[in-house]
């Protein structure tokens, strides 16, 4: 018997773990003709750069092309005002594997049937349009300097060079960059997009890079899991008739000072001694002589019982407590020899702030009442430390104002507007790409797990769109500013080198765990560590921002 040693075929390691980018985002200009209210140049700090790729900063990404799977010509600016756009398409074309594409976005203004026809010529396989409004002044308002109708023309441009080159594989999508404003629209123009021609569609939320477009945010800061998980103990809460809303108005109630806190602690110990039985001998040895007889009477805190049902409502248990205590200290020739010290100062320290016209025993007696909860009260507080338990099991990151003061009104429009636009897409054929309505507690880094790697025009390497370039937003009601992260510039190193050089291998190692924290939704955000202009490390320990990163959690989406 013949036998046949066959070598076993390795198997392809994933994306980011290969030799070598799977993915390019090439920024061949950042110039641009229009000046949209969402773009990154709108940011507060005005620092992204003007410039345009140098041919041999192109020529040096050229050791990546013959693996690669996708090479996407965009930025910051529009690839149409690059006049060498088409032949950077064909030198890519040219060594690119079978089965890869080129594509890029564009606002469509400058996109006639010969631009279109030139760049499938020279190989384009996709295109993306941006468009976010039928509607001609809403449109003018969000991508100033455009027209609605260029897009039109622009839809209808490719189209026409699609029949004309026989390319009927080629791809024309639509952009939908979704606003308070324009959500409305969104079936619509998906439709209109689908009659001239478009085969795709990504919508993305709005980042609000100028404080201008925060009232413009669609999305809400809460993880979709969060909440899930609030909305079930919210029934939970409004079967037994109570409102967990109202969870922090009880809080902050009877939040106490550090002073306040310790006079309670043992008021409430004497409240509990008094009213058991033999506890008024207890507290007799608790108190001493410390008090004079007459100082503190049940009438220097309320003169009746009635004003006593009034303070402490329906609680019997405090009501009759206090009067048990105002009782005893109310006795002449109170008597004993304490052994807690402690107790006595306190006494004493009462004693000697009322005679000097301070707080007396009676505002302590206040002190106590305010902090007495009703049995309603204590329900809500127990109801939400139960959701928090909940959650701290199930690694659910919660942040409770966020989730009471959530709208759900909008919430409810929002996935009504989506089911809408997925309606549309069935109907039509149309690939539908839909952001998340709400951050995603299943973080997946697309950049990374698709080995991509960004260049920016002069020439820096970068890891995905998030630390492409430095800026500042506003997201879920604070200021934000992102720092860019470079890991070498092909002019001084090779693309290939760069990829694999150990800090760029364990930045995309670090990602791939993804142990880091739910910046959004933490109770304490923004610590130090989000407000530091040079970011060092999170609150985990990790030396990578994807804690804080936007577009893991499904709120954005972009051509990949």
């Amino acid at each position: 018997m013949t036998q046949h040693n066959e070598t076993p075929q390795m198997e392809m390691p994933i994306p980011p773990l290969r030799p070598w980018p799977s993915r390019l985002f090439v920024e061949t200009t950042t110039r641009c003709n229009l000046r949209c209210r969402m773009c990154v140049k709108e940011t507060w700090d005005r620092s992204v750069m003007e410039g345009d790729m140098a041919e041999e900063t192109f020529t040096a990404l050229e050791a990546a092309f013959p693996h690669l799977e996708a090479l996407v010509l965009n930025g910051v600016g529009e690839p149409l005002l690059d006049p060498r756009l088409e032949a950077f398409i064909r030198r890519a074309k040219e060594s690119m594997p079978a089965g890869s594409w080129v594509w890029f976005q564009s606002n469509g203004m400058l996109l006639d049937e010969a631009r279109a026809i030139s760049l499938l010529e020279a190989g384009l396989d996709k295109i993306c349009i941006s468009a976010d409004a039928l509607d001609p002044e809403t449109f003018r308002e969000i991508r100033r300097g455009g027209e609605e109708q260029g897009v039109e023309r622009a839809l209808a441009a490719l189209h026409a060079a699609k029949e004309r080159c026989g390319r009927s594989e080629f791809a024309i999508g639509l952009e939908f960059v979704l606003m308070r404003d324009n959500t409305r629209e969104l079936p619509d123009l998906l439709l209109r997009a689908v009659e001239l021609g478009a085969s795709f569609a990504i919508v993305t939320h709005v980042l609000a890079y100028a404080e201008s477009s925060v009232p413009q945010t669609a999305f809400e800061s809460n993880m979709d899991g969060a909440v899930e998980l609030f909305n079930e103990w919210r029934k939970k809460a409004a079967a037994e008739g109570l409102d967990l809303s109202s969870y922090f108005k009880v809080l902050w109630k009877y939040m106490r000072n550090p002073s306040e806190l310790e006079l309670v602690g043992f008021l409430a110990e004497l409240a509990a001694t008094a009213a058991v039985a033999g506890g008024l001998d207890k507290v007799r040895e608790i108190i001493g002589s410390s008090l004079p007889s007459k100082q503190i009477t049940i009438k220097s805190f309320a003169d009746t019982r009635g004003q006593l049902q009034q303070l402490f409502g329906d609680d019997p248990g405090w009501r009759d407590a206090l009067e048990s205590i105002c009782a005893v200290l109310g006795e002449p020739g109170l008597r004993g020899d304490s052994g807690i010290k402690f107790a006595e100062a306190l006494v004493r320290s009462w004693k000697e702030g009322s005679l000097n016209g301070e707080a007396s025993f009676a505002d302590y007696l206040a002190v106590i009442w305010k902090y007495s909860r009703t049995p309603q009260e204590q329900r809500i507080y127990d109801l939400v430390e139960e959701l928090k338990a909940e959650a701290r099991s199930r690694d659910i990151s919660l942040h409770l104002k966020n989730l009471m003061d959530r709208d759900v009104e909008w919430a409810a429009e929002l996935e009504r507007v989506f089911d809408e636009a997925r309606q549309v897409a069935r109907e039509t054929g149309l690939a539908l790409t839909l952001p998340g309505a709400a951050p995603s507690s299943h973080r997946r880094c697309e950049f990374v797990e698709g080995g991509g790697a960004f260049v920016s025009w002069n020439g820096y390497v970068h890891p995905c769109y998030f630390l492409w370039h430095q800026y500042g937003c506003h997201l879920f009601g604070r200021k934000k500013f992102v720092n860019a992260r470079s890991f070498g510039n092909v002019r001084e190193s090779g693309i290939l080198d760069i990829w694999n050089n150990q800090p760029f291998r364990q930045f995309r190692d670090d990602v791939l765990a993804y142990d880091f924290p739910y910046c959004s939704n933490c109770n304490v955000v923004p610590c130090q560590y989000l407000k530091a202009e040079e970011f060092e490390q999170d609150c985990y320990g990790n030396t990578v921002p994807c804690g804080d990163c936007f577009w893991c959690m499904g709120l954005f989406n972009c051509l990949q």
